[in-house]
């Protein structure tokens, strides 16, 4: 996934937005939108700023490097507590 499909897919999350809703109010397909957010094709100029419009993000949020990755976060179980 490139910096600009992770950086779609959080926006969109933080809008609250599905897949389908977001296409829907960027005027784009959604099979587009999907290809987009999985990094199989990269949005154009125009394609961006009608996502960030929508999203409410600057168009330079697209291109942030993503410095924080909280995966596969793993804690030990605690058996007592004091």
């Amino acid at each position: 996934m490139s910096t600009i499909s992770t950086r779609i897919q959080q926006a969109r999350k933080a809008a609250g937005l599905s897949l389908h809703a977001l296409a829907k109010l960027a005027d784009l397909s959604y099979d587009d939108m999907k290809k987009y957010e999985d990094g199989e094709i990269y949005p154009s100029s125009d394609i961006l700023l009608k996502l960030a419009r929508v999203l409410n993000v600057r168009v330079d949020f697209f291109f942030r490097p993503i410095l924080v990755s909280l995966e596969n976060i793993k804690f030990r179980k605690c058996n007592k507590l004091k």
